[in-house]
Protein backbone atom coordinates (compact mmCIF):
# COMPACT_ATOMS: atom_id res chain seq x y z
CA UNK A 1 0.00 0.00 0.00
CA UNK A 2 1.55 3.65 -1.00
CA UNK A 3 2.06 5.93 1.82
CA UNK A 4 1.58 9.55 2.02
CA UNK A 5 -1.15 9.60 -1.15
CA UNK A 6 -1.71 13.13 -2.68
CA UNK A 7 -4.16 13.65 -5.26
CA UNK A 8 -2.84 16.20 -8.05
CA UNK A 9 -5.77 16.80 -10.40
CA UNK A 10 -4.51 18.05 -14.00
CA UNK A 11 -6.87 18.15 -17.09
CA UNK A 12 -5.08 17.98 -20.59
CA UNK A 13 -7.10 18.99 -23.82
CA UNK A 14 -5.60 19.19 -27.31
CA UNK A 15 -6.22 21.94 -29.10
CA UNK A 16 -3.66 22.17 -32.24
CA UNK A 17 -3.96 20.18 -34.54
CA UNK A 18 -3.34 16.65 -34.06
CA UNK A 19 -0.75 13.74 -35.55
CA UNK A 20 -3.43 12.01 -37.44
CA UNK A 21 -0.55 8.76 -38.52
CA UNK A 22 1.09 9.10 -34.70
CA UNK A 23 4.33 9.89 -33.28
CA UNK A 24 7.94 8.90 -34.28
CA UNK A 25 11.24 7.95 -32.89
CA UNK A 26 14.40 7.58 -34.43
CA UNK A 27 15.28 3.90 -35.35
CA UNK A 28 18.13 1.90 -35.50
CA UNK A 29 18.70 -1.22 -37.43
CA UNK A 30 19.57 -4.65 -35.21
CA UNK A 31 23.21 -5.19 -35.19
CA UNK A 32 25.37 -8.43 -34.28
CA UNK A 33 27.78 -6.57 -32.18
CA UNK A 34 27.62 -8.25 -28.96
CA UNK A 35 28.69 -5.66 -26.98
CA UNK A 36 26.06 -3.46 -27.54
CA UNK A 37 21.97 -4.09 -25.03
CA UNK A 38 19.44 -5.22 -26.53
CA UNK A 39 16.74 -2.76 -26.76
CA UNK A 40 13.30 -2.28 -28.36
CA UNK A 41 11.17 0.82 -29.18
CA UNK A 42 7.59 2.22 -30.45
CA UNK A 43 8.20 4.60 -32.65
CA UNK A 44 4.41 4.98 -34.04
CA UNK A 45 1.63 5.25 -31.35
CA UNK A 46 -1.93 5.76 -33.13
CA UNK A 47 -4.22 8.27 -31.69
CA UNK A 48 -6.89 7.10 -28.69
CA UNK A 49 -9.68 5.72 -30.97
CA UNK A 50 -7.31 5.05 -34.16
CA UNK A 51 -7.63 1.75 -35.19
CA UNK A 52 -3.98 1.93 -37.16
CA UNK A 53 -1.53 -0.39 -36.24
CA UNK A 54 1.59 0.07 -33.27
CA UNK A 55 4.60 0.45 -35.22
CA UNK A 56 8.39 0.25 -33.46
CA UNK A 57 12.26 -0.79 -33.97
CA UNK A 58 14.43 -3.76 -32.06
CA UNK A 59 18.26 -3.42 -32.07
CA UNK A 60 20.73 -5.55 -31.15
CA UNK A 61 18.70 -8.90 -31.07
CA UNK A 62 18.46 -11.20 -34.06
CA UNK A 63 15.13 -11.22 -35.77
CA UNK A 64 15.67 -14.61 -36.89
CA UNK A 65 15.51 -15.83 -33.02
CA UNK A 66 13.28 -12.80 -31.14
CA UNK A 67 10.00 -11.51 -31.18
CA UNK A 68 7.59 -8.74 -29.53
CA UNK A 69 5.05 -9.41 -27.08
CA UNK A 70 2.80 -6.74 -27.12
CA UNK A 71 0.06 -5.79 -23.94
CA UNK A 72 -2.46 -3.23 -23.63
CA UNK A 73 -4.78 -2.34 -20.64
CA UNK A 74 -8.22 -1.56 -21.37
CA UNK A 75 -11.17 -1.29 -19.41
CA UNK A 76 -10.84 -4.47 -18.37
CA UNK A 77 -7.44 -4.96 -17.38
CA UNK A 78 -4.08 -5.99 -19.32
CA UNK A 79 -4.43 -8.04 -22.76
CA UNK A 80 -1.82 -10.13 -24.67
CA UNK A 81 -2.61 -8.68 -28.55
CA UNK A 82 -3.02 -9.38 -31.08
CA UNK A 83 -4.41 -12.47 -30.10
CA UNK A 84 -4.48 -15.78 -27.66
CA UNK A 85 -3.63 -17.73 -30.87
CA UNK A 86 -0.93 -15.37 -31.95
CA UNK A 87 0.42 -13.23 -29.19
CA UNK A 88 4.07 -12.98 -30.56
CA UNK A 89 4.52 -9.95 -33.77
CA UNK A 90 7.05 -11.05 -36.50
CA UNK A 91 10.88 -8.48 -36.44
CA UNK A 92 11.61 -7.94 -39.71
CA UNK A 93 15.43 -8.16 -41.03
CA UNK A 94 15.65 -4.72 -40.38
CA UNK A 95 14.51 -4.99 -37.20
CA UNK A 96 11.25 -2.80 -37.42
CA UNK A 97 8.09 -5.02 -36.35
CA UNK A 98 4.38 -3.91 -37.18
CA UNK A 99 1.80 -5.20 -34.21
CA UNK A 100 -2.31 -4.95 -35.12
CA UNK A 101 -3.37 -4.50 -31.09
CA UNK A 102 -7.12 -3.52 -31.87
CA UNK A 103 -8.50 -6.78 -32.38
CA UNK A 104 -11.73 -6.59 -30.09
CA UNK A 105 -13.66 -5.17 -27.52
CA UNK A 106 -12.59 -1.31 -26.39
CA UNK A 107 -8.43 -2.18 -27.43
CA UNK A 108 -9.00 1.26 -29.64
CA UNK A 109 -9.27 2.84 -25.68
CA UNK A 110 -6.06 1.77 -24.23
CA UNK A 111 -4.24 4.08 -22.09
CA UNK A 112 -0.92 1.77 -21.66
CA UNK A 113 0.64 0.13 -24.25
CA UNK A 114 3.83 -2.04 -23.93
CA UNK A 115 6.34 -3.95 -25.92
CA UNK A 116 8.63 -6.40 -24.70
CA UNK A 117 11.60 -7.78 -26.52
CA UNK A 118 10.87 -11.70 -26.37
CA UNK A 119 14.09 -14.45 -26.84
CA UNK A 120 12.74 -17.52 -28.56
CA UNK A 121 13.57 -19.76 -25.53
CA UNK A 122 10.84 -17.68 -23.50
CA UNK A 123 6.69 -18.18 -23.78
CA UNK A 124 5.59 -14.96 -22.46
CA UNK A 125 2.25 -15.42 -20.34
CA UNK A 126 -1.28 -15.08 -22.15
CA UNK A 127 -2.89 -11.92 -20.06
CA UNK A 128 -7.39 -11.23 -20.68
CA UNK A 129 -8.05 -8.93 -18.36
CA UNK A 130 -5.81 -9.23 -15.12
CA UNK A 131 -5.01 -6.27 -13.12
CA UNK A 132 -1.13 -6.36 -13.15
CA UNK A 133 1.32 -7.65 -15.51
CA UNK A 134 3.85 -10.82 -14.05
CA UNK A 135 7.07 -10.08 -12.69
CA UNK A 136 8.45 -12.80 -14.29
CA UNK A 137 7.33 -11.33 -18.06
CA UNK A 138 10.10 -8.29 -16.75
CA UNK A 139 12.43 -11.06 -16.03
CA UNK A 140 12.60 -12.86 -18.39
CA UNK A 141 12.72 -10.49 -21.45
CA UNK A 142 15.38 -8.50 -22.79
CA UNK A 143 14.00 -4.82 -23.04
CA UNK A 144 10.49 -2.90 -22.91
CA UNK A 145 9.26 -0.13 -24.05
CA UNK A 146 6.02 1.75 -22.76
CA UNK A 147 3.56 4.18 -24.18
CA UNK A 148 0.70 6.34 -21.90
CA UNK A 149 -2.28 7.76 -23.85
CA UNK A 150 -3.54 9.94 -21.29
CA UNK A 151 -5.56 13.41 -21.33
CA UNK A 152 -5.89 13.06 -25.60
CA UNK A 153 -1.65 13.44 -25.56
CA UNK A 154 0.78 10.42 -25.79
CA UNK A 155 3.03 10.06 -22.94
CA UNK A 156 6.45 8.39 -22.87
CA UNK A 157 7.43 7.06 -20.14
CA UNK A 158 11.16 7.54 -18.49
CA UNK A 159 12.95 4.31 -17.79
CA UNK A 160 16.84 3.96 -15.93
CA UNK A 161 18.54 1.63 -14.10
CA UNK A 162 21.19 3.74 -13.55
CA UNK A 163 21.54 7.33 -12.15
CA UNK A 164 20.36 9.81 -14.90
CA UNK A 165 19.04 13.55 -13.87
CA UNK A 166 17.47 15.31 -12.57
CA UNK A 167 18.76 14.02 -9.12
CA UNK A 168 20.58 11.75 -10.14
CA UNK A 169 17.97 9.18 -9.92
CA UNK A 170 16.70 5.81 -11.17
CA UNK A 171 13.77 5.77 -12.70
CA UNK A 172 10.84 3.17 -12.84
CA UNK A 173 9.03 2.41 -15.86
CA UNK A 174 7.19 -0.36 -14.17
CA UNK A 175 3.52 -0.72 -14.56
CA UNK A 176 2.84 -0.51 -10.81
CA UNK A 177 4.99 3.04 -10.72
CA UNK A 178 3.64 4.58 -13.10
CA UNK A 179 0.21 3.93 -14.77
CA UNK A 180 -3.49 5.25 -15.78
CA UNK A 181 -6.05 3.61 -13.85
CA UNK A 182 -9.43 3.10 -15.24
CA UNK A 183 -10.92 6.80 -14.30
CA UNK A 184 -8.39 7.65 -16.54
CA UNK A 185 -5.55 9.43 -13.98
CA UNK A 186 -2.29 9.07 -14.33
CA UNK A 187 0.00 7.84 -10.94
CA UNK A 188 3.28 8.85 -10.83
CA UNK A 189 5.20 7.19 -7.65
CA UNK A 190 8.68 7.09 -5.86
CA UNK A 191 9.18 3.56 -4.55
CA UNK A 192 11.62 0.80 -3.52
CA UNK A 193 13.13 -2.72 -5.56
CA UNK A 194 15.53 -4.63 -4.19
CA UNK A 195 17.22 -2.06 -1.67
CA UNK A 196 17.14 1.07 -4.17
CA UNK A 197 14.83 4.20 -4.63
CA UNK A 198 13.02 4.36 -7.88
CA UNK A 199 11.64 8.46 -9.33
CA UNK A 200 8.97 8.46 -12.32
CA UNK A 201 8.51 10.88 -14.96
CA UNK A 202 6.29 11.09 -18.27
CA UNK A 203 6.35 13.66 -20.89
CA UNK A 204 4.45 14.22 -24.31
CA UNK A 205 5.85 12.75 -27.79
CA UNK A 206 4.07 15.65 -29.08
CA UNK A 207 5.97 19.02 -29.16
CA UNK A 208 4.19 22.02 -27.66
CA UNK A 209 6.42 25.32 -27.25
CA UNK A 210 4.97 28.60 -27.22
CA UNK A 211 1.47 28.99 -25.33
CA UNK A 212 0.06 28.64 -21.75
CA UNK A 213 0.63 25.75 -19.46
CA UNK A 214 -2.44 25.16 -16.78
CA UNK A 215 -1.82 22.44 -14.26
CA UNK A 216 -4.43 22.01 -11.61
CA UNK A 217 -3.86 19.78 -8.56
CA UNK A 218 -5.67 18.85 -5.18
CA UNK A 219 -3.98 17.88 -2.71
CA UNK A 220 -1.92 18.92 0.40
CA UNK A 221 1.31 19.59 -1.82
CA UNK A 222 3.36 21.08 1.49
CA UNK A 223 3.02 17.32 2.90
CA UNK A 224 5.32 16.11 0.23
CA UNK A 225 8.43 14.90 1.90
CA UNK A 226 11.75 17.14 2.41
CA UNK A 227 13.37 14.87 -0.39
CA UNK A 228 10.70 14.68 -3.00
CA UNK A 229 10.61 17.34 -6.00
CA UNK A 230 7.23 17.57 -8.25
CA UNK A 231 8.28 18.90 -11.28
CA UNK A 232 5.69 20.37 -14.30
CA UNK A 233 7.74 21.61 -16.67
CA UNK A 234 8.59 21.89 -20.63
CA UNK A 235 11.87 20.19 -22.26
CA UNK A 236 14.00 19.89 -25.21
CA UNK A 237 16.69 17.11 -25.12
CA UNK A 238 18.39 19.46 -28.36
CA UNK A 239 18.51 22.41 -27.11
CA UNK A 240 21.74 22.69 -24.87
CA UNK A 241 22.15 26.09 -25.94
CA UNK A 242 18.85 27.42 -24.73
CA UNK A 243 18.93 25.20 -21.76
CA UNK A 244 16.75 22.60 -22.97
CA UNK A 245 13.99 25.08 -22.76
CA UNK A 246 13.31 24.50 -19.31
CA UNK A 247 10.43 26.59 -18.08
CA UNK A 248 9.28 24.76 -14.65
CA UNK A 249 6.94 24.81 -11.49
CA UNK A 250 8.56 22.92 -9.00
CA UNK A 251 6.94 21.80 -5.18
CA UNK A 252 9.79 20.86 -3.42
CA UNK A 253 11.57 22.01 0.28
CA UNK A 254 15.20 20.72 -1.41
CA UNK A 255 15.99 18.68 1.43
CA UNK A 256 15.44 21.22 4.23
CA UNK A 257 11.95 20.38 6.36
CA UNK A 258 11.96 24.29 7.66
CA UNK A 259 12.16 25.97 4.07
CA UNK A 260 10.07 28.49 4.16
CA UNK A 261 9.54 28.09 0.76
CA UNK A 262 8.25 24.89 -0.92
CA UNK A 263 7.44 25.98 -3.70
CA UNK A 264 8.86 27.89 -6.92
CA UNK A 265 8.81 29.17 -10.72
CA UNK A 266 12.19 28.86 -12.53
CA UNK A 267 13.47 30.24 -16.10
CA UNK A 268 16.55 28.06 -16.59
CA UNK A 269 19.51 28.38 -15.49
CA UNK A 270 17.98 28.71 -11.95
CA UNK A 271 21.07 29.88 -10.77
CA UNK A 272 21.31 32.80 -13.10
CA UNK A 273 20.72 36.31 -10.31
CA UNK A 274 16.52 36.90 -11.07
CA UNK A 275 15.75 33.81 -13.18
CA UNK A 276 14.12 31.81 -9.72
CA UNK A 277 11.13 32.94 -7.80
CA UNK A 278 10.08 31.12 -4.58
CA UNK A 279 7.19 31.38 -2.51
CA UNK A 280 5.45 29.47 0.24
CA UNK A 281 2.23 27.07 -0.08
CA UNK A 282 0.27 26.98 3.17
CA UNK A 283 -1.28 23.95 4.68
CA UNK A 284 -4.92 24.86 4.39
CA UNK A 285 -4.66 25.06 0.31
CA UNK A 286 -5.64 21.95 -1.28
CA UNK A 287 -6.77 22.88 -4.58
CA UNK A 288 -4.45 24.76 -6.56
CA UNK A 289 -4.08 26.02 -10.41
CA UNK A 290 -0.33 26.60 -11.60
CA UNK A 291 0.02 28.10 -14.71
CA UNK A 292 3.42 29.63 -17.07
CA UNK A 293 2.69 31.69 -20.26
CA UNK A 294 5.51 31.32 -22.50
CA UNK A 295 5.80 33.69 -25.10
CA UNK A 296 9.29 35.44 -26.95
CA UNK A 297 8.99 38.90 -24.62
CA UNK A 298 8.13 36.95 -21.27
CA UNK A 299 7.12 34.01 -19.02
CA UNK A 300 4.11 35.03 -17.05
CA UNK A 301 3.67 32.56 -14.00
CA UNK A 302 0.38 32.28 -11.49
CA UNK A 303 -0.43 30.10 -8.34
CA UNK A 304 -3.83 30.62 -7.42
CA UNK A 305 -6.04 28.68 -5.16
CA UNK A 306 -9.01 27.65 -6.91
CA UNK A 307 -9.37 25.37 -10.34
CA UNK A 308 -10.13 28.31 -12.34
CA UNK A 309 -8.39 29.78 -15.05
CA UNK A 310 -7.58 32.55 -15.95
CA UNK A 311 -7.95 32.72 -12.14
CA UNK A 312 -10.20 35.23 -9.91
CA UNK A 313 -7.57 38.45 -8.84
CA UNK A 314 -8.98 37.51 -5.48
CA UNK A 315 -7.59 34.08 -5.67
CA UNK A 316 -3.97 34.53 -6.83
CA UNK A 317 -1.16 33.24 -3.96
CA UNK A 318 2.04 34.03 -5.82
CA UNK A 319 2.35 35.80 -9.79
CA UNK A 320 5.93 36.70 -11.41
CA UNK A 321 6.81 38.16 -14.90
CA UNK A 322 9.79 36.99 -16.32
CA UNK A 323 10.73 39.90 -18.72
CA UNK A 324 14.02 39.34 -19.88
CA UNK A 325 13.84 38.73 -23.47
CA UNK A 326 17.18 37.69 -24.00
CA UNK A 327 17.33 35.03 -21.62
CA UNK A 328 13.76 33.01 -22.68
CA UNK A 329 14.53 30.47 -24.49
CA UNK A 330 12.94 30.58 -28.12
CA UNK A 331 9.82 28.32 -29.03
CA UNK A 332 10.75 25.00 -30.40
CA UNK A 333 10.06 21.42 -29.82
CA UNK A 334 9.63 21.50 -26.28
CA UNK A 335 7.73 18.81 -24.86
CA UNK A 336 5.58 18.59 -21.84
CA UNK A 337 6.93 16.70 -18.16
CA UNK A 338 5.49 15.60 -15.18
CA UNK A 339 8.33 13.82 -12.48
CA UNK A 340 8.66 12.96 -9.21
CA UNK A 341 11.90 12.52 -7.82
CA UNK A 342 14.57 12.37 -5.35
CA UNK A 343 16.59 15.43 -4.19
CA UNK A 344 20.20 14.57 -4.77
CA UNK A 345 18.76 10.76 -5.14
CA UNK A 346 18.60 10.83 -1.50
CA UNK A 347 15.69 8.23 -0.46
CA UNK A 348 12.86 10.20 1.35
CA UNK A 349 13.50 11.31 4.86
CA UNK A 350 10.57 9.10 6.34
CA UNK A 351 11.31 6.38 4.48
CA UNK A 352 7.98 6.27 3.28
CA UNK A 353 7.08 5.24 -0.28
CA UNK A 354 5.00 8.32 -2.33
CA UNK A 355 2.77 8.60 -4.66
CA UNK A 356 0.33 11.64 -6.29
CA UNK A 357 -2.36 11.27 -9.04
CA UNK A 358 -2.66 13.47 -11.51
CA UNK A 359 -5.92 13.85 -13.58
CA UNK A 360 -5.22 16.34 -16.69
CA UNK A 361 -3.32 19.31 -18.05
CA UNK A 362 -4.53 21.75 -20.19
CA UNK A 363 -2.07 23.63 -22.85
CA UNK A 364 -3.52 26.62 -24.68
CA UNK A 365 -1.38 27.34 -28.27
CA UNK A 366 -1.53 31.56 -28.17
CA UNK A 367 -4.67 33.48 -29.72
CA UNK A 368 -6.54 30.11 -28.87
CA UNK A 369 -9.79 29.57 -27.07
CA UNK A 370 -9.33 28.45 -23.39
CA UNK A 371 -11.73 25.61 -22.71
CA UNK A 372 -13.33 25.35 -19.06
CA UNK A 373 -11.42 22.97 -16.25
CA UNK A 374 -13.69 20.36 -15.28
CA UNK A 375 -12.38 18.07 -12.53
CA UNK A 376 -12.84 14.37 -11.77
CA UNK A 377 -15.37 13.48 -9.52
CA UNK A 378 -14.52 10.48 -6.94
Amino acid sequence: MKANLITFTILFISLFPAISKGTHSSQSLPTADTDCTPAITIDVVPEMGSFDNLEGTVSCADPATHHVAVYIFTANGWWSKPTFANPLTLIQPDGSWNANYTTGGTDHLATMLIAFLVPDSYTPPLMGGGSTLPAELFANTLANDRVLRFSDFRWTVKQFDTPVGPGPNLFSGLPEDVWIDGNGRLHLTISQHNGQWFSTEVFTRETLGYGTYVFYTTGQLDQLDENIILGLFTWDNNAPANYYREIDIEIAKWGNPANPNNAQFVVQPWDTPGNLHGFHIAPTTNQLTHAFSWDRERVTFTISTSHQYPPDPNDILATWAYAQPDNIPPTGPANARINLWLYWGSPPANGEPEEVIIDGFQFLPHNSLFLPFVAYEN
